[in-house]
């Protein structure tokens, strides 16, 4: 929590992406709502935007006390003195546009679009081509997720199968888990919320370990520091409802640069 709050909106917003990854979702939710409507903030009321954002009120209180602020009324002050300094206005503020409440397509559609930019935000190319030169040296995949993979592991499963690649589910159950792996194999993991961390350790004691790539939505998991590769996302969630739209985009990505000639 920061005891001072930020002098300017940039300095706020590099705050909120600095702490990003420890906030909790009802804050990122209002941090991503104010970052897309930072000129109508200080027009807002409290009670809008919690329920712009799908938060309790008390949610918006916390979310301004974290960066430094008493209260929401210090919070709106800065988004006007801003507003007043480029405009060269009086501190008499515009007269709020009135529009429709928005649509809940539209709100899937805000929050999926803020996915994507996160998803340019967590991406590494060096893990990216680690992970592509993996697959391409690879017979075998197999892949190994909960309920909640599904989706994104039979949409990957098409791209590698059209590359040629030998693709395998491990059930829940681990019970066609291979009790012999071959050097050239590779297991993907999904450890994606809310099953985050229930993946066991399946290669202990294995003479011979596949290579393991990591989807994961939580980049302090414990998978991370065994993978060969880590691929990062960050899954939208609509009230209670989630869209892997980034996990799609980066299967995509995986899809294209399979598509294209191996460097030599």
């Amino acid at each position: 929590m920061n005891s001072v709050a930020p002098p300017t909106i940039d300095k706020l917003f590099r705050l909120f992406n600095q702490e990003y990854a420890t906030l909790s979702p009802q804050l990122k939710a209002i941090g991503h709502y104010i970052e897309r409507n930072k000129h109508s903030i200080m027009l807002i009321r409290i009670k809008e935007l919690a329920e712009a954002c799908d938060v309790h009120p008390s949610a918006v209180i916390r979310f301004t006390q974290r960066f430094g602020f008493t209260g929401f009324a210090q919070f709106k002050e800065l988004f006007k003195k801003e507003f007043i300094h480029l405009s060269g206005q009086d501190d008499t503020p515009p007269t709020p546009v009135v529009s429709k409440a928005p649509s809940k397509i539209d709100k899937v559609i805000k929050e999926s679009l803020h996915s994507l930019t996160r998803l340019q935000h967590f991406y590494d190319e060096a893990e990216f081509s680690r992970a592509v030169r993996t697959i391409r040296e690879a017979t075998s995949v197999y892949m190994l997720g909960d309920a909640s993979a599904y989706p994104v592991a039979s949409y990957l499963s098409l791209i590698m199968a059209d590359a040629g690649k030998k693709v395998f589910f491990i059930e829940q159950s681990r019970s066609n888990l291979p009790q012999f792996w071959h050097a050239d194999d590779v297991l993907l993991v999904f450890d994606l919320a809310p099953f985050n961390n229930r993946q066991p350790n399946c290669l202990a004691g294995a003479m011979i370990k596949p290579r393991l790539i990591v989807l994961t939505d939580d980049p302090d998991s414990p998978l991370c520091a065994e993978a060969d590769s880590v691929l990062l996302i960050e899954p939208t969630v609509v009230k209670k409802s989630r869209s892997f739209l980034s996990a799609f985009c980066l299967c995509q990505a995986l899809q294209v640069s399979m598509q294209e000639p191996a460097a030599a």
